[in-house]
């Protein structure tokens, strides 16, 4: 159902590959994801669009109910009005977020790489 959906907005948009790429992304399963701007480690366990996990210095892997790793994914742009064509597909906000491997993403934890979510990570915007 997701794939059909994000097909769709493949053709609707003028970037189709990076779409394609980005499809693929979200579909793997076990991936890690940096946000570099917010110190944000992530990972998605049943791929971007299934389980995905932020990690918060304070209190381990916790969920991420505000799917803040999708709409990076797919170029979701907050400060765009409903209904914008740039709400969705924004090349910048897709270019934030970068796939990394497991052995960097738990390397940057050890280090003290670290995130505290707080109340709403809305708040931060894109």
């Amino acid at each position: 159902m997701y794939i059909n959906m994000y097909m769709g907005l493949l053709y609707k948009n003028s970037v189709g590959t990076r779409w394609i790429e980005r499809i693929e992304v979200m579909s793997k399963e076990n991936c890690y994801y940096e946000i570099e701007k917010f110190g944000l480690i992530a990972r998605g366990t049943q791929g971007a669009l299934g389980s995905t996990e932020i990690y918060d210095a304070d209190n381990g892997w916790v969920s991420d109910e505000w799917a803040i790793i999708s709409d990076y994914l797919m170029g979701y742009d907050t400060s765009e009005p409903p209904g914008s064509p740039y709400g969705i597909g924004n090349l910048s906000i897709m270019d934030e977020i970068e796939e990394i491997s497991e052995e960097e993403a738990l390397s940057k934890i050890k280090n003290g790489y670290g995130f505290r979510l707080g109340d709403n990570p809305r708040t931060w915007g894109p």
